[in-house]
């Protein structure tokens, strides 16, 4: 578990440079931070460095960076906070352009470019681990992050403010006062917190500001790198100040008008689960391309959350044994678990790997053509197998089977079958066996699991 929270906040109102308009509300918002940080989540007044106006040099800010690995143990949360000018260098060809934060002393000194952002970020991520967390109240598309390994950034694709100060600030503190009492525990992955802070802005400026989030790790908590990923299978989806029920997926992804789904309160497991909300339960009625608008199938169910999570209610029962009972725990998790001589799939776990036996259901549509076929079992396999080669801790054979038991409980596939297991380059073995440390690769991979 995380055990500290170290914070580089970093405030310009007024620069060196007559030639920057002075702002208005960067030194308030990176004190708002930092009283969140302290406030909200219990960090360590020691553990926040505030550097405002002229304390924020280029030199000033890298050096506070730098300083980090000197006190910070490996899997602290490291936070980076930036409010103040963002720019683009001069040059004609766009491709050549490079984007940079502007420090106090910009004028003089030179910006802040993002490849030696990343570069620093690096070296702290190898003494420190990549826990990192960078926060951008500025126009962050000037900035090229590619994705990196680590950490993780989140930013508005434009700067915004009100007479309080910055929206994003105050979408990022409404967001955490909500969501947690302390930084180690919050329910949240990076991408749906920055979804939850897109639609606080987006209430007051509308569809214009968008934010981004970007970085190797972004299905993880919020300040944790040794957290639970978000489960694959859980949808995002919001209320509307109209009523209206809004799920983030549509044809594209295979939503189809009639569906009913499940609601739960978070996409990460806790002591309680997924924080299902008992009989909500929701229909699709208008299936766009990207979203769907859903509502109630019966009239007694209470008020949503204004942020929910949705899946798919498996049309299919089936019946499934296994010795380990934990291994039954999933999102569709079957109904009811049987005796092996009355399962429709048996599992058998032998030599650190698991063995399905599938008999098939009496209502199951029997899919001829082969091509089809093809399609939905590598679908099937995307869903389900997909994990990119990060730090997190990886899954045991228990959590993997389970994630494996959703798509055969859901499409029936028959992973026993001749056809099934005459499929050219398939590997059925997991990606990982108990009692495997973090970092091992299964013998003979790569690390990617796809």
């Amino acid at each position: 578990m995380t055990s500290a929270i170290h914070a580089i906040l970093v405030g310009i109102n007024d620069y060196e440079d007559a030639a920057f308009s002075p702002l208005k509300h960067s030194v308030d918002d990176a004190r708002k931070i930092k009283n969140l940080l302290l406030q909200d989540l219990g960090a360590d007044e020691g553990s926040i460095r505030v550097l405002e106006n002229s304390d924020a040099t280029k030199d000033g800010i890298m050096e506070a960076l730098q300083s980090i690995s000197t006190r910070a143990e490996r899997n602290d949360a490291i936070v980076f906070f930036f409010s103040g000018y963002a720019a683009l260098s001069d040059e004609n060809d766009s491709e050549q352009q490079v984007g940079f934060l502007c420090p106090y002393d910009a004028q003089s000194s030179g910006g802040l470019s993002d490849k030696s952002l990343l570069r620093t970020f690096e070296l702290l991520s190898k003494q420190c681990g990549n826990n990192i967390t960078v926060f951008l109240d500025t126009s962050g598309d000037a900035l090229k992050w590619e994705n990196p390994p680590s950490c993780v950034v989140i930013y508005p694709n434009q700067a915004s403010e009100d007479d309080h100060g910055g929206l994003f600030t105050s979408a990022i503190t409404e967001v955490l006062q909500i969501q947690c009492s302390k930084f180690d525990s919050i329910a949240l992955t990076v991408e749906a917190f920055a979804e939850r802070v897109e639609s606080i802005i987006q209430a007051t400026k509308g569809d214009e500001v968008v934010v981004r989030c970007t970085g190797w790790n972004i299905d993880r908590p919020l300040f944790n790198s040794e957290g639970d990923q978000g489960h694959y299978a859980l949808i995002p989806g919001y209320t509307q100040k109209d009523g209206g029920i809004i799920l983030k997926a549509g044809a594209a992804h295979n939503v189809k008008s009639g569906s009913i789904y499940r609601i739960f309160k978070r996409n990460i497991m806790l002591e309680d689960g997924f924080g299902e909300l008992p009989g909500q339960k929701l229909r699709a009625d208008v299936v766009k391309g990207f979203t769907a608008e859903l509502s109630f199938i019966n009239e007694t169910a209470t008020k949503l959350p204004p942020f929910f999570y949705a899946v798919e209610d498996p049309s299919i029962d089936a019946k499934i044994a296994s010795a380990e009972s934990n291994v039954l725990n999933g999102i569709y998790k079957p109904t009811p678990e049987s005796k092996e001589e009355e399962a429709d799939l048996t599992l058998v776990e032998a030599e650190g790997k698991i063995r399905y036996i599938w008999k098939g259901l009496d209502n199951d549509i029997k899919i001829t053509d082969r091509k089809d076929l093809g399609l939905q079992r590598k679908t099937n396999c995307e869903l389900t197998m997909k994990r990119s080669n990060t730090n997190l801790k990886k899954p045991t054979l228990s959590q993997w089977a389970s994630k494996r038991i959703t798509v055969l409980v859901k499409y029936g596939i028959n992973e026993d079958s001749e056809e099934n297991n005459s499929r050219e380059g398939d590997n059925d073995e997991p990606p990982y066996t108990e009692g495997e440390e973090d970092g091992q690769e299964q013998e003979g991979g790569n690390g990617n699991e796809e």
